[in-house]
């Protein structure tokens, strides 16, 4: 299949702004858009179901991508990335799992403290075809979201949607959600990651884990104890 025709019924990462920024504030997996047609929307049934599609239908679905060039289509280049000092950067590398980085961003709003703040950068990873014609996106193969440590934390978790509390990586928070995502809180920040497309590489994707930027953690090192102390009583 010719480049072009590959394209059209794959993902166009241009169009994933509007989307991206309502899964933020869901704190949910990034859904790639190939138009504008649904203005952002999620269907939490479809990011559900993606997660339990058998390996032949995964294959189909979801896509590397084109290899990361330091830019991709997302607002942020891999030198924003570098020059970034909000707070620490983790991510997968420029591949994980055989998926390529496409986008990333950066998405802060609202009031900081208040129920309506948000503040996150997100790595995307791989591109995806939409189940069928009628609907114009799909959920992205692979995401991690950064965000400050007190952003989300542990305690703010109702246990229905916990699968299991724990430690990773040393001195690192984990909670493993029924849905099969996972979150990790270590020292300022926390990382949320959706392996929609490689939901056995979850454990992978923990250890892959490293510094970007100023960050200079390598993958599989002891991770540092989250300092919820600066959360005042959230935790």
């Amino acid at each position: 299949m010719q480049e072009s025709d590959e394209r059209a019924k794959t993902l166009g990462i241009a169009s994933l702004v509007g989307a991206l920024a309502a899964t933020v504030i869901a704190a949910g997996a990034v859904r790639l858009t190939l138009a504008d047609e649904d203005g952002g929307k999620q269907n939490g049934g479809e990011l559900a179901a993606a997660a339990t599609l058998a390996p032949e239908e995964r294959d189909r679905l979801y896509h590397a991508g084109p290899a990361w060039d330091g830019r991709g289509g997302g607002p942020m280049a891999e030198e924003d990335v570098k020059a970034f000092r909000d707070y620490p950067l983790l991510w997968l590398g420029e591949s994980f799992a055989g998926y390529n980085l496409q986008w990333i961003g950066h998405v802060k709003g609202g009031r900081p403290g208040e129920r309506d703040a948000r503040d996150a950068v997100t790595f995307v990873y791989g591109t995806c075809t939409p189940y069928d014609s009628s609907e114009p996106s799909c959920p992205a193969p692979i995401t991690v979201h950064v965000r400050p440590l007190c952003s989300v934390t542990p305690a703010s978790i109702p246990e229905a949607f916990v699968l299991t509390r724990e430690k990773a990586r040393g001195r690192a928070e984990l909670v493993r959600f029924r849905d099969g995502h996972v979150m990790l809180w270590t020292e300022d920040i926390s990382v949320e990651m959706h392996l929609v497309a490689a939901p056995e590489r979850v454990d992978d994707a923990i250890a892959a884990l490293r510094g970007v930027g100023w960050t200079s953690l390598r993958a599989g090192a002891e991770l540092p104890s989250p300092r919820f102390g600066r959360c005042g009583d959230t935790r």
